[in-house]
């Protein structure tokens, strides 16, 4: 199962290092699915993102929120020119501290 999910994000552009962990779970888009390239390059509009990795040592898991650094690799370095985005991801169903509140607290 594991070399599915790495090919998945391969074909989306992370770019996976070897004895590198990434934080895989965070840089998905709504429905679960990896965040693309494309989807990169239209929203920072650098055209020249090759791939992107997006570093576990470089991301912060809080209670209620999960973020995290990701870095691109670009075909060519233009001065101010977007290189790194912060990408939060918040989806209250998969994080251990509102799976525990609504168990225990289901009506507050």
């Amino acid at each position: 199962k594991i070399p599915e999910i790495v090919e998945l994000y391969k074909v989306a552009g992370l770019d996976v290092v070897p004895f590198q962990e990434q934080a895989v779970d965070i840089v998905r888009n709504i429905d679960g699915h990896p965040k693309t390239v494309e989807y990169f390059r239209k929203i920072t509009g650098n055209n020249d993102i090759i791939s992107y990795c997006a570093n576990e040592f470089e991301c912060v898991r809080y209670k209620q929120s999960n973020a995290c650094r990701v870095r691109f690799a670009v075909g060519s370095i233009v001065p101010g020119q977007v290189n790194t985005v912060f990408c939060k991801r918040v989806v209250l169903r998969e994080l251990p501290y509102a799976l525990e509140k609504a168990r225990t607290l289901p009506y507050k």
